[in-house]
């Protein structure tokens, strides 16, 4: 199949030099003296050959094609973050370095360490429950009433607005558990470029999981029991620890039954209680601003001073004393009609809300969820490990706000095996909870040497500005935006803030120290004490921006160097790259130009693309919330979305065809895939144009593949994964506002016709159909 659709570029080369009335002469060869770009093509051969079955026809499965060799081998994604966290951990454990390090980056050392430590015995640790026993006993304290489903006690009365205020500015600020309202630290939408330039948002509540779990029947359904079970798993055991009187014959059919109703109680307010997120993407909506005054006439079932007052525990002083006693303090209520209903329903003898005791168990639950980590549970790996999953981060996906409160970070206990070198767990907490010493301690192991890190830089800012001058060519040739619209949006392009591989202050010792300073624990605590410091380290950075005398950062990072993803932000107009993404697969200086276009080109286009779909046109140049496409434009980019949502609506990989992506939940990537591997392809024609061909591959079957082909191969295996179970597959489409991964090289392709070129496509064949979306476009199909 490969010769029959490839090789004619290749093998006839002259012939077709020969009907070329241009004379384009063939792509240079490699230099066999060039050590450094040979090795790196040789590393890309590697990964076709590892990957690529050419057996397949690339033009009817090219997924297949590209990536149905992959096996059980990981997503590039992580493998790449396997090579990064083995960085980290020779680092960490370079005794040497690490001594001559600055404080913090000993502190993030100690901080892996002892989690390696104190996981390899955690049974040890929590198992005589006082941990979890003191968090629930703290809680209580603040409520004055026990957890309904343990000691069975209970009120019908609904809680005070005092101790209702208390209780949920705790759970938010002090256990990191927002529950039926929300707490979020962002910029001030409305007025970002003035001090105060950042804003406290409550929101409606947060859930145990995603609300599409709740808001459609069949995910309920499916995970429905598991959640119930894991719940009551976690419940029971605390019962146990707390009375050692419990009977399980006795009292485990009575606490399954008031688990199943908080959970029901969950559900409620998740179809009942809750805007639905196609709602929510409209931002000036959700902008309310009131004072502690305004509030608490509008919304009196909750003591807001009584809420600030717990939110802000670790907060600073001055901002405590702004919020609390500044009658200019102003925060936002997003959902003013969710929480009106929430307010008339709580006081509804007819109970629509659900009964006090079964709220009081659900923030009992909340609060259990948020710490099951140290509830010792028969299976501890189970609980953990499917929070844990809940909690990854997707790989390209849009940062929704500046700052949410900290949460600590559950996930499997590793140990440390020979084929890794290090333990996953305690690395995700590492690079996430000190993100910042982490990314000097990675960097210090990636990139010794200042100049290295320099000429990376630089070669990703050219190659994000190719990136950005082709999507701004994209807008000048679309018929459907007006002139008006396209001087908005070259605003925002010339206006974008470039963040590349880590901000410049982890790099200096005197810097990070100051930024680490109220970091306090020592190098002798146990990886509890530590974990705890660590949060309330991040609460307190979280909420310093409120200070009323600071101004928006632009160039905030916002995230950790150290993970493999990428985050455009439409609340500061910035784009973000970290280092641990700037490597191989997905771009080294010294592949061909294609591969680099293919993979990270696409990652930037991607995040790119966010800054003109139906969120990122709400937003201007620097930041602030306000829309500059008109009505007219607005129509034309909605058609164009409409065309992507009934495209991958009809992509239905389950059931015979019957059970389909959801194009609505999935518009806002499609959409960006879409746009992004354009925009990337532009780039890298113009990189052709600028610096010409590079050679071609030095391999017997590689060797004839075109750059333009190697651009989409490139593309591809950004994606490749091993064939997720079909329940896997299931949830991902039930909840995931990403496709999956082999519709997002579908989707993306059969609407690109320079695929069908590449490939030598028949018109029809399914990878280039006879019409196809038209996506930040207007060309016409050849």
């Amino acid at each position: 199949m490969m010769k029959n659709i490839l090789n004619p570029v290749s093998e006839n080369w002259k012939e077709a030099t020969n009907n070329n009335p241009l004379g384009v002469p063939p792509p240079p060869t490699l230099n066999p003296q060039d050590t450094n770009k040979t090795s790196a093509y040789k590393d890309f051969i590697s990964l076709l050959k590892q990957n690529v079955n050419t057996t397949q026809d690339p033009c009817n499965d090219f997924w297949a094609y590209a990536c149905g060799n992959i096996g059980n081998n990981q997503q590039s994604f992580g493998v790449l973050t396997d090579k990064n966290y083995r960085v980290m951990a020779s680092q960490i454990a370079n005794s040497n370095y690490v001594s001559n390090a600055p404080l913090p980056v000993q502190q993030a050392a100690h901080h892996y360490t002892q989690c390696v430590t104190d996981t390899a015995n955690w049974n040890k640790t929590i198992g005589d429950g006082s941990i979890i026993i003191k968090k629930v006993q703290d809680f209580q304290n603040i409520l004055n009433i026990p957890m309904p489903a343990i000691s069975g006690q209970g009120s019908g009365k609904p809680l005070s607005p005092d101790v209702l205020g208390s209780a949920l500015g705790y759970l938010s600020g002090r256990a990191y558990t927002n529950t039926l309202v929300s707490a979020i630290v962002d910029t001030n939408w409305k007025h970002p470029d003035t001090a105060p330039g950042y804003a406290l948002y409550v929101d409606q509540s947060t859930l145990g999981e995603d609300n599409p779990y709740y808001q459609k029947p069949v995910a309920w359904q499916d995970y429905q029991p598991l959640y119930i079970n894991t719940t009551f798993l976690q419940v029971s055991t605390l019962a146990k620890l707390m009375n050692p009187n419990y009977n399980p014959s006795i009292q485990d059919p009575l606490l399954r039954s008031q688990i199943t109703q908080a959970l029901y109680f969950e559900w409620n307010l998740a179809n009942n209680y809750s805007t639905l997120d196609s709602v929510r993407r409209h931002y000036n909506r959700s902008y309310n601003p009131m004072t502690i005054l305004e509030a608490s006439a509008a919304y009196p079932f909750i003591n807001w001073a009584n809420y600030l007052d717990q939110l802000l525990v670790f907060a600073p002083q001055e901002v405590r004393s702004y919020a609390l006693n500044d009658t200019k303090f102003k925060f936002i209520i997003m959902e003013p009609v969710v929480l009106q209903k929430i307010q008339t329903d709580m006081n509804d003898s007819q109970g629509a809300f659900g009964s006090q005791q079964t709220f009081i168990n659900w923030l009992y639950i909340r609060l259990l969820q948020t710490n099951s980590m140290y509830i010792p549970v028969p299976d501890q790996s189970f609980v953990i490990k499917s929070v844990s999953n809940k909690q990854k981060h997707s790989p390209l996906s849009k940062r929704p706000k500046v700052k949410a409160p900290t949460l600590p970070t559950f996930r499997p206990f590793d140990s440390i095996t020979d084929d890794t070198g290090y333990n996953g767990g305690c690395m995700d907490d590492n690079v996430f909870g000190v993100q910042y010493a982490n990314a000097r301690l990675f960097i210090d192991g990636l990139y010794p040497n200042q100049a290295d890190r320099d000429v990376l830089r630089n070669n990703v800012a050219q190659f994000v500005t190719l990136i950005l001058d082709s999507f701004q060519s994209m807008l000048n040739q679309l018929g459907w935006m007006d002139q008006s619209s396209k001087q908005g949006a070259y605003a925002k392009i010339s206006n974008l803030v470039k963040n590349m591989a880590y901000p410049d202050f982890i790099t200096n010792d005197t810097s990070l120290i100051a930024y680490y300073q109220n970091l306090t624990f020592s190098l002798t605590d146990d990886y509890v004490t530590i974990s705890e410091k660590v949060n309330q380290f991040n609460q307190y950075l979280n909420f310093a921006l409120l200070d009323k005398n600071k101004v928006v950062n632009r160039i905030d990072f916002l995230s950790a160097p150290g993970t493999v993803n990428a985050w455009y932000q439409p609340e500061l107009n910035s784009i973000s790259f970290p280092v641990a993404i700037l490597q191989k697969p997905f771009y080294d200086p010294n592949y061909p130009a294609a591969v680099n276009y293919g993979a990270m080109g696409l990652v930037g286009g991607h995040e790119l693309t966010h800054a003109f779909d139906d969120e990122g046109v709400q937003w201007g140049p620097t930041g602030a919330l306000n829309t500059w496409m008109d009505n007219n434009s607005s129509s034309g980019f909605q058609t164009m979305a409409d065309c992507v949502i009934n495209e991958y609506n009809h992509f239905c990989p389950l059931d015979n065809g019957t059970f389909c992506i959801d194009g609505s939940q999935t518009q806002g990537e499609n959409i960006a895939d879409n746009g992004g591997i354009r925009s990337a392809y532009r780039a890298y024609q113009s990189h052709v144009a600028l610096y010409g061909s590079d050679p071609q591959l030095p391999d017997p079957e590689f060797g004839g593949y075109t750059n333009d082909q190697l651009f989409f191969l490139s593309f591809a295996q950004v994606w490749c994964q091993s064939q997720p179970t079909d329940d896997r597959l299931r949830t991902q489409i039930l909840v995931d506002p990403h496709s999956p991964s082999e519709y997002r090289v579908f989707g993306t392709i059969q609407n690109f016709p320079q695929f069908r070129a590449a490939f030598n496509c028949p018109v029809g064949s399914k990878y280039a159909p006879n019409s196809s979306c038209q996506v930040w476009t207007s060309e016409v199909t050849p």
